[in-house]
Formats: C-alpha cells, sequence, structure tokens
C-alpha cells in the first residue's frame, strides 16, 4: 500500500448565474476562478455540505478512507436530501461534529461496519442526542445490498468494486439524481444477486466503454438540458465522491477527466445552450491541476454568496434594491421587505431577476425623507440586510408609455409612482375618457370603442409624490383592432389540475363545460381565473392518468343557451381545439426544512412542494431544550409553501424544536412525509418585565418579605443584575438581601417593622440573562392591600381527568411540596387518598398529577370526582401562606377522549355498505360546525386508494352532547367486492368529539368485505 500525505482541496468553480436559483449562497462574476477548499478529505466533505445544504434532518457518514460504502450511499444519501460528511475510524473529528450541529441534523446513517466506523464513534453520536442507525452487511457487497434495499430504487447498477471504485464513481451522479441504486458485483467477474423490490440491473462492466472517462461521458448524455456540469479527476482521489448528492441537487453531471481530451470539449460544445457556462470541478489542484481549468472551452468564475449590491431610492414612493445576482421569485413577497418596520405595500422582481421595487407602506410626501429598509435573510441572503435609504426626488414626473389593453381600453405609465390625479383628453375631448387610479405608476382609461386609426392623447398635470407636476404631454395612441385568432395552451399539467393559458384577454364566462379531457364526460370540477387569460381547471372527480393526455378545449359550453368563448375584441375561439399534455404520477413525499426564525415568536418552515395539514396545530410539536412542549402554538400560510408557527407568546433565548407530522403532499394519490424534527435557535430580543409584586406580613421579629416574579429568567451579575440590593427602594429604603426562588422569582428582605400597603416600589433597570434591559432607567409602583399574597382558595384550583385513574390538578401559586395524604378524592362517596401523586413547578403555578386507587377510579371515560378537598393547612406556598381551612373543589373537567370499541369480527356488507362505529362513550359533530364536516374527519380506503368524502361514502352523527349516543354511521356508497378490505381511519379529529367536546382519539379498523 502506498501511503499518501498529500493536502487535498475541494475546488467549486461556478459560471454565469444559473445555478444561483439552486442555492442562496452563490453568484457569478467574470472570468476569474476561486477554489473553495478543505484541507483535507473529510474537510472537503465538509466544504461541499455547506455549499449544497443549509440545513439537513439526516446526514449520512462513512470512513474516509475505505471509500466503498460511500459510494454505494450516494443514491440513498441524495434520496433522503442529505449531505455525506467523512470521519476517521476510531474517531468522530470535531469538524464533522460541529458541521451536523450546523445542519441541525437528527439522524446520522452510519455506512458500513464497526471496522469502517467504530462503536465508539457511533456511541458519541448517541451521546449527543442523535439517533444513529447503522447499514453494514459482512462485505461491502452485502453493505451495497443493504443500502439499495432502502432506497425504494426499482433499478441498479451493478459495479465492479474489486478492482478499483472508479466505475462506481463514473455513475454514482446520474444513480443519485435518477434513483438507481448502486450495487457491487459478487466477484471480479460481474455476476449479481438479485434484490426484492428491484427488477432492472445494468451491469456495468457491459456498456460498451473504453475507460471510466468514456463511462462517465455515457452517463452525461442520460441528462437532457443540462444547467451545467461537473468535472472530477478520474484517478483514485476521495474528494469527487461525497458530491454526487450535490451534483444531483444541482442537475449536474459528473464527467472524469484528467486532460482537456476532445470528446469532453465535443460534450461541452453540443451542450453549451444549456450549460451556460456553469461549471464545478470537483479536487484540489494535485487531484485536478489548475492547468487544465485554462484548457476547458468554458470560463470559468468566482463563486460569491449572494447579497445586496445597493439600495437606493430616486423618488420618494419606490426604494431599488440591486443584488448581486438572479434571486428566487417565490422569495420576493412583501413579508421580507419592511420599511420602518411594516411590510412593503408592494415588490416587483425586474425581467433578469437581480433588482427588486419596493413600495412603502406608508410614502412620506417629504422630499429627502428617509427610509428605515430591512431585507430579510429570508430572500437568500447571510443575515438580514440594513440601511437608512435617502430618498431624495429631483426629477419631474414623465410618461414612458401608452399601452391599448382592449377595444375600450390603454393603460398610461409613468417614470415613476403617481400621487395626485391630473386628467387625460383624446382628440381634444372629442371622444369621452373615464380615469381609473393612478396605481401606482398608471393609470387606466376607457373609453368608447374607437374605429381604427391614430388618436392623440392629452395628458395634464397629474404629479408625483414629491408634488412636482409632469410637463403636459400630447402623445399618438395607434388603435387597431386585434382581429388575430385566439389559440389556448397548456401552461402546466398535474393529475388533478390543469392550467390553460389563452392568447388574449376572454370576455364571456368560461364554466367547467368548456373544458374535458379524455372523454367528454370528463370535465373538471372547477375552472377559475384571476385574469381571464389562465384557467385553472381542477379534475378531482376525473383525475389524469399518467402519460400524455388529451384536453379539450370547446367553442362553446354546449349549453341551451350556448357560451361562446370570445376574447375582449370579439373574437371567437374558432373550434373545439385538441391540446395534448403529459403528467406524472407524484410518488415523491414532501420534506420540509427551518426557513427562518422571524423573532422571539414566529419561525417559518418551508416545504418542498404544496402540503395538506400544515395548519393544523397538533401536527406541529415545539419543545423547549429540556424537552417540555410549548403550548398554544398556531400555524398559518404567510405564502406558497412557507408557513408561520406562532410560539404562542414570546420564548426565551436558547435551541428548539420542532417535530412535523401527519403531513402528505396534494397528489392525487397523497405521499406521507415522515415526521421530522427540526432544530433552532431563538435569540432573546426582549427586555424582560415584572409580572407580579406581592408582600408577605410575617410574624412578629421576623422579617418583611416581597416577592418579585419576572417574566423570563433574570440576569445575576453586573449593573442589572436582579440580585443587587442598589436596584430596589421601598420608599427611600433599601432591602437588606435578595434571595432566588427558582430562575424569575425573588425575595426582597425588609425589616419587621416594614408596612407594604400604601407604601411605593421603585426597581433600576433590570436586565435579563440574555443582556437584554428594562427600557426605563426605573419604574414605581404604588402598593395596595390587594398586593398582599393571599392564601389558596378553591378559585386558584382548576382539576381535569386525564384517564379513568388519573386527574391533573393546577394550582395558580407555587407549592414546593404536597403529598397524596393530604389530598382526598369523592368518587360518589367513595372517598380515598390518591395512590400516588407527582407535582411540578414552574415558578408560576403547581401541577399536580394523581393517580387513583381502583376504589376511586372512574367508571367511564365521561365521568368525574363528585369532589376533591384539599386538608386545612396542606397547601403552602413558596412564601409561606396555607389554606387556613379545608378546600373542597366540585368543578372538574372531563378532559378524557373518547375511544372507538373495535368490533370482532370486523365486517361489512357489500350490499348495504353500513358500518357503525361503536365509541366507548357520548360523541357527536362539534357544537358550531355543520354535520357534513364530520366526514373530513374520516379517511377511508377501499383497495388501496382513498374515497371520496359525500361522493363514494358519507358519515352520520348526533350533535355534541346527544345523551345515550354512541355510535357514529358510514354508509359507503361505492361498489364492493367480497372479499376486499375497507379501512375506516381517524388520525386527527377536529368534528368528532365526546359531551366535553374532547376529540376522538386515533383509529384504524379494517373491514372485510361479506
Amino acid at each position: 500500500m502506498i501511503k499518501r500525505k498529500i493536502k487535498k482541496t475541494l475546488s467549486l468553480i461556478l459560471v454565469l448565474a444559473m445555478v444561483m436559483t439552486l442555492f442562496a449562497g452563490v453568484t457569478f462574476a467574470s472570468t476569474t476562478s476561486v477554489r473553495i477548499s478543505g484541507a483535507d478529505r473529510i474537510a472537503t466533505a465538509i466544504e461541499v455540505s455547506k455549499a449544497g445544504w443549509a440545513s439537513a434532518g439526516t446526514v449520512v457518514l462513512a470512513t474516509g478512507w475505505n471509500y466503498a460504502d460511500a459510494l454505494a450511499g450516494a443514491p440513498l444519501a441524495s434520496a433522503l436530501n442529505a449531505p455525506i460528511l467523512l470521519t476517521r475510524a476510531n474517531a468522530l473529528p470535531a469538524e464533522t461534529k460541529a458541521e451536523i450541529s450546523r445542519l441541525g441534523a437528527t439522524k446520522i446513517i452510519i455506512l458500513g461496519g464497526e471496522v469502517a466506523v467504530s462503536a465508539e464513534v457511533a456511541a458519541e453520536l448517541s451521546t449527543a442526542g442523535l439517533t444513529v442507525e447503522r447499514i453494514a452487511g459482512a462485505t461491502r457487497v452485502e453493505t451495497s445490498r443493504l443500502i439499495a434495499a432502502r432506497t425504494n430504487a426499482t433499478s441498479a447498477f451493478v459495479v465492479d468494486g474489486w478492482t478499483s471504485f472508479t466505475e462506481a464513481l463514473a455513475v454514482s451522479g446520474w444513480a443519485a439524481k435518477a434513483g438507481i441504486a448502486i450495487i457491487y458485483a459478487n466477484d471480479a467477474q460481474g455476476t449479481y444477486t438479485s434484490l426484492p423490490g428491484i427488477t432492472s440491473y445494468t451491469l456495468v462492466k457491459g456498456m460498451n466503454y473504453t475507460d471510466i472517462y468514456d463511462l462517465s461521458l455515457k452517463m452525461a448524455a442520460n441528462y437532457t438540458n443540462a444547467p451545467g456540469v461537473i468535472f472530477a479527476t478520474g484517478k483514485d482521489f476521495p474528494d469527487a465522491f461525497v458530491g454526487a448528492p450535490y451534483a444531483a441537487k444541482l442537475g449536474y453531471p459528473i464527467i472524469l477527466t484528467d486532460d482537456a481530451s476532445a470528446a469532453v470539449n465535443k460534450w461541452l460544445e453540443d451542450n453549451k445552450a444549456s450549460i451556460k457556462g456553469n461549471t464545478v470541478v470537483y479536487g484540489g489542484t494535485v487531484a485536478f491541476a489548475e492547468n487544465l481549468l485554462t484548457e476547458l472551452k468554458k470560463p470559468l468564475v468566482i463563486v460569491e454568496p449572494l447579497a445586496v449590491a445597493s439600495a437606493s431610492a430616486s423618488n420618494l414612493a419606490e426604494i431599488v434594491v440591486k443584488f448581486n445576482q438572479p434571486l428566487d421569485a417565490t422569495k420576493v413577497v412583501v413579508a421580507n421587505f419592511t420599511v420602518g418596520g411594516a411590510n412593503a405595500a408592494a415588490v416587483a422582481l425586474s425581467a433578469d431577476k437581480t433588482t427588486v421595487t419596493v413600495t412603502p407602506a406608508a410614502i412620506s410626501a417629504t422630499n429627502q425623507a428617509t427610509y428605515a429598509l430591512v431585507v430579510k435573510k429570508a430572500v437568500g441572503i447571510a443575515a438580514d440586510y440594513a440601511k437608512s435609504v435617502l430618498a431624495m426626488d429631483t426629477q419631474i414626473p414623465f410618461v414612458t408609455g401608452l399601452t391599448l389593453t382592449g377595444p375600450t381600453t390603454f393603460d398610461i405609465t409613468f417614470s415613476e409612482p403617481i400621487k395626485t390625479a391630473g386628467s387625460v383628453m383624446i382628440n381634444n375631448g372629442i371622444y369621452g375618457a373615464t380615469v381609473a387610479g393612478p396605481v401606482g405608476n398608471k393609470v387606466t382609461v376607457t373609453t368608447a370603442a374607437l374605429a381604427d386609426g391614430d388618436y392623440t392623447v392629452k395628458i395634464i398635470g397629474y404629479k408625483d409624490y414629491a408634488d412636482f407636476t409632469m410637463d403636459t404631454v400630447e402623445l399618438t395612441l395607434a388603435y387597431a383592432k386585434d382581429t388575430a385568432a385566439l389559440v389556448a395552451s397548456i401552461s402546466s399539467a398535474k393529475q388533478t389540475e390543469v392550467k390553460v393559458k389563452f392568447s388574449k384577454k376572454i370576455a364571456t364566462v368560461l364554466n367547467a363545460n368548456h373544458f374535458y379531457h379524455t372523454f367528454s364526460a370528463y370535465n373538471p370540477n372547477t375552472a377559475t381565473t384571476t385574469d381571464n387569460i389562465t384557467y385553472t381547471l381542477t379534475f378531482n372527480a376525473y383525475p389524469i392518468p399518467e402519460g400524455s393526455f388529451n384536453l379539450v378545449v370547446k367553442a362553446n359550453d354546449g349549453g341551451a343557451v350556448p357560451v361562446k368563448i370570445t376574447d375582449v375584441w370579439g373574437v371567437d375561439f374558432a373550434a373545439n381545439t385538441t391540446l395534448v399534455g403529459s403528467v406524472t404520477a407524484d410518488t415523491t413525499p414532501p420534506t420540509v426544512a427551518v426557513k427562518e426564525v422571524v423573532d422571539e415568536q414566529n419561525v417559518r418552515v418551508e416545504y418542498s412542494e404544496a402540503v395538506a395539514g400544515a395548519t393544523t396545530s397538533a401536527n406541529n410539536v415545539v419543545k423547549k431544550a429540556d424537552g417540555t412542549t410549548v403550548p398554544g402554538i398556531s400555524v398559518t400560510n404567510v405564502s406558497g409553501n412557507i408557513y408561520n408557527i406562532n410560539l404562542g407568546a414570546v420564548m426565551a433565548g436558547g435551541v428548539y424544536t420542532v417535530t412535523i407530522s401527519n403531513i402528505t403532499d396534494t397528489a392525487l394519490a397523497p405521499n406521507a412525509m415522515a415526521a421530522t424534527t427540526l432544530s433552532f435557535t431563538i435569540t432573546d430580543k426582549t427586555p424582560p418585565a415584572v409580572s407580579s409584586i406581592k408582600y408577605v406580613n410575617t410574624a412578629a421579629g421576623t422579617p418583611e418579605y416581597l416577592y418579585v416574579t419576572f417574566n423570563e429568567a433574570m440576569a445575576t451579575s453586573g449593573p442589572g443584575s436582579v440580585l443587587d440590593v442598589n436596584n430596589y427602594r421601598l420608599g427611600t429604603v433599601k432591602p437588606s438581601a435578595v434571595t432566588a426562588f427558582g430562575t424569575n422569582k425573588y425575595r426582597l428582605t425588609f425589616a419587621d417593622t416594614t408596612v407594604f400597603n400604601g407604601a411605593t416600589f421603585t426597581y433600576g433597570q433590570l436586565a435579563d440573562v440574555s443582556g437584554n434591559s428594562m427600557v426605563a432607567l426605573s419604574t414605581s409602583v404604588g402598593l395596595v392591600a390587594g398586593d398582599a399574597e393571599a392564601e389558596p382558595v378553591p378559585g386558584d384550583i382548576t382539576i381535569k381527568t386525564k384517564s379513568l385513574n388519573t386527574i391533573e390538578i393546577v394550582v395558580n401559586k407555587v407549592i414546593p411540596q404536597i403529598l397524596a395524604a393530604d389530598i382526598i378524592v369523592d368518587n360518589n362517596a367513595v372517598l380515598e387518598t390518591p395512590a400516588m401523586i407527582s407535582y411540578t413547578n414552574d415558578g408560576t403555578k403547581t401541577t399536580i398529577v394523581a393517580t387513583l386507587k381502583n376504589v376511586s377510579a372512574l367508571t367511564g371515560p365521561s365521568a368525574v370526582p363528585t369532589k376533591v378537598t384539599f386538608a386545612a393547612g396542606k397547601l403552602v406556598t413558596d412564601t409561606g401562606i396555607a389554606n387556613t381551612p379545608a378546600i373542597n373543589v366540585t368543578t372538574i373537567t372531563d378532559n378524557v377522549a373518547p375511544s372507538v370499541v373495535v368490533p370482532s369480527p370486523a365486517n361489512v356488507n357489500a350490499t348495504t355498505g353500513l358500518i357503525a362505529l361503536t365509541f366507548n362513550e357520548d360523541v357527536g359533530y362539534k357544537t358550531g360546525t355543520d354535520a357534513s364536516l364530520l366526514a373530513t374527519d374520516f379517511v377511508i380506503t377501499y383497495k388501496g386508494a382513498a374515497l371520496v368524502a359525500g361522493v363514494d361514502y358519507t358519515v352520520s352523527a348526533s350533535a355534541q352532547g346527544s345523551a345515550g349516543v354512541v355510535t357514529v354511521g358510514i354508509a359507503i356508497t361505492k361498489t364492493l367486492v367480497v372479499d376486499e378490505n375497507v379501512t375506516v381511519a381517524v388520525s386527527n379529529a377536529n368534528y368528532l368529539v365526546d359531551s366535553a367536546g374532547n376529540k376522538a382519539n386515533a383509529f384504524s379498523i379494517t373491514y372485510k368485505v361479506n
């Protein structure tokens, strides 16, 4: 074995602007190259990870010294949208561990056995709180087969893993992109053993290639209109193999080359129209020589992060923000551009996607106004961009164009937004003109139908926001009727949705009967438009099959009084026209990633596609670092596939996780997303506040105490320390001591003779643990009798059932200690202390979970105890105040969800299709909702397909609170075949509740048709 001590680097040299839509951090300049380098193969893998992934829930980990497993794992990593990182066999490099942390990963998949990656490395990852899975066989062949089984691939490359790894490298890029598994041959002759689920095998050795360079070009030929290309050495260097998942993300082929061969240059020439010079090079100068770059035909340029190049305002109503590369248009939304703390009123992206024109919500009427602009990092920049923009308007507005938009309308466009309208005359007023607007820099003029010819349009008196008046101008409007044929085309197609675009605006009102696919009866469910040009057709009842399909656009709807398709110029759609489209079934589950932490209360996530279930709060579980769940969250759609998770309150700084589950895409056969846990960090920027002040008058001879509670953890050192007695005054007296009661409650000690009632308490500019100081230098509060700490009373206590033998008691005070013997549960005259209790304090309240003895257990899910009694003097607060008399609580809430009773056997009659679901308590549809909504709680599948509520089945139930009704009826109207299965399931009930409003527990029952 030859031991190399070579410092290897990775170079990523990308050209022009195509890649920038793929990565937020990539931009392109002129013909200079730069290398993004790793000091060794481990660092190289990290640099690739940083280039391709802002975050990743899963990381694939392999050894960097025996990389057969990693090459076989490239398709799996791509399928999981996971980077490949490298480790030493017996020690996890600190830099690799740091990259896993940066990615926010929660799961690690180790490729290979303990010889490749030791048990110690796996244990270190597990100790760090990560879920660790190892895929390993007895040999590299068996390992590759186990990896292949995880990819869900239906085809595989069989590669040589005995004499060289370069064959696997040559096919790894295409395999990762196309979802083709890589398995190693059983021997050097290329024999292999088939795998379940994989029906197609390609023996790479038999592909008639001259060498691995030629093989890589054959793989590149599989790409249609590749937006770029990756070059890597064909020699035995490990720098390149970690890049296959990255190549798949880019959609770039990997071409192996060690010289500027004629074959490579021919490929570049043949594909220059699509790649447009976009080139990536894997490998340092040892692996891929610097002079080779200059011999390749395509110019190579610098890789830079997306950034704001400039922000300026040449008028009072628009801020022009220029970027150093094109933007993702979906991220150019008003929420990502704020002015003066408010979302912009409008944003407009330039044709080249490098400039955004921002219209402030509040436009200043004062020249030389200053706008506080913030461009959010959500557009793809590294951090929020803030600038104070001076708006200086020195130009009068002028007309930039007249545009005929219809037989009776035309638009006038100005050089800048218009504030004050003027007037418009056509042929000096001979023709009437009604002017709408201004809206931004445009006004719309409506007139009578005109004869073809030229008309003089006089525009007078329009003013901009600086109150500058335009010069009066006369322009010529060339009016000519548009008699061109009206044509239609398919702009996009999915199995349940087709968008049809017409060449001109339509004047008539179109409906579903103007369209059908395949058969004349297969009309869309709906036909809608927002602009009378593009029409969205939904085909939920008659989904479009995979492959090529025919869509017919009819000249009229065929009604008793036919409605023609006619454009605004009066041109009719000439005849029924068949448009040919193609659809592919969506079989890819959605993914999700943290987009940005907006503030201490809001975090945004982005899905890879349109999804269902994202706004259901129960599907988004947010937890603090200590594992406690954050209550009261809500989720709303921001735009597109971006959703905002409102945490219900301002959160303290720290690391949080959100586990998102029960999400599907909107495909005809919805693909379920695997439950995904994402981590995010909240930076505390909010000053602390005092939430309560209470005093205790103690017995003579002992100090008097004042208790101050804050809304968050406080600083205990420095000038804003909560423990510094100099930060408090009662009148003019400082406390003698400050004692912490947890992290946010503090006891101030004063002399025994102190009288709190009527005194003024002042506290200084205190700080929280994050260093945020209160805004006011000092705050004074007048103490009154009501500020005295009161003993616990029944109103401080709420109780609800949790199960048949568990109740939850919440005391709105901190109770440091309580015993089961201090509580008596009365369940229909059966008086017993709990068998055991547990309790927790959160600084403001105490939660007690009491487990009941069998003799006092509840008789059913809707039952509640008659009374719960707390013995006198046993509820003692942290301030030393106890309940004088015993406390009796008789208002107890049923909080036990209803559960279905699973029948045995579970059958459904093929003729009637009737199913009666029986529950363990009264159930019905939720008060205040429509009974028909109950069907949306159910997912009923037959022969593997989901049935449609209201079409294939109906659900009937009584209203919430109907006594004695424990059944829900299901009537399946779809024809059922004997011996097939019907599955009835509820995963997240919204409308099926018990009498107390508790939502039904999830269930799934499979019925045999008989």
